[in-house]
């Protein structure tokens, strides 16, 4: 079924939980071309491989969606930093795809960068990281943040700077502790180190997740949607 493209402003986000697709796994896998299943086939640990192989085959199969062609017509490439992008420049069409253990998130818009970010909170998680990776503000928020609720904290921080990066298609050769997000407001712009604007907002994922989506442009509305 096609799907129609996004009005300018309206992100629509989709989320999809691999064990409920583990039973097409082996028909999905046809749907990667060459070079992504030898990307699978270096995870050692054939769970990963089977993360990797959904995922990829749930963003063909969205894409193809929304051009209304066949999944193994989509053609990808890279930026220079590694963020996937649609090969044919003639496409409006910009997305995103992040994904954690079980969980996946696409975003996809028009006409404007875009990055998503979901990760699955470990309470084992070390706040050290924070002193090497947040701005002098944040790591302010997470030193203030009562005990039971740092580990909620720092990966809100943490998904709210992923989703920037990303939507900058900088990755982590950026400097995250050039730029900070509130944690504490749902919605923001972000000024970022070379002048421009980041528009920010955090999802509410599944329960022992955090989430966030960035766009280029302000973002008008967000369609939450279940693959």
């Amino acid at each position: 079924m096609t799907l129609p493209l996004p009005e300018l402003g309206h992100v629509d986000v989709w989320s999809l939980h691999i064990p409920d697709f583990l039973n097409q796994y082996t028909q999905w896998r046809l749907l990667l071309t060459a070079d992504e299943q030898a990307r699978a086939a270096r995870f050692i640990q054939p769970l990963h491989q089977q993360r990797f192989i959904i995922a990829r085959a749930g963003l063909r199969q969205l894409l193809a969606r929304y051009l209304n062609i066949s999944p193994i017509e989509i053609a990808l490439s890279s930026e220079q930093q590694g963020k996937p992008i649609l090969k044919n420049p003639a496409y409006s069409l910009h997305f995103n795809i992040s994904h954690s253990a079980d969980a996946v998130l696409y975003a996809i818009a028009q006409h404007t960068p875009l990055g998503v970010d979901i990760e699955k909170q470990r309470a084992d998680i070390s706040i050290d990281i924070a002193a090497r990776f947040f701005s002098p503000a944040e790591n302010m928020t997470l030193d203030a943040t009562p005990s039971h609720e740092k580990t909620q904290m720092f990966y809100r921080i943490w998904t709210g700077k992923e989703a920037v990066i990303k939507m900058t298609g900088e990755g982590l050769f950026s400097d995250l502790t050039k730029f900070s997000v509130n944690a504490t407001e749902i919605t923001q712009t972000i000024l970022l180190p070379n002048g421009c604007h980041a528009y920010l907002q955090f999802l509410l994922p599944a329960p022992g997740y955090a989430a966030a989506l960035a766009s280029g442009a302000p973002i008008k509305k967000i369609s939450l949607r279940h693959f």
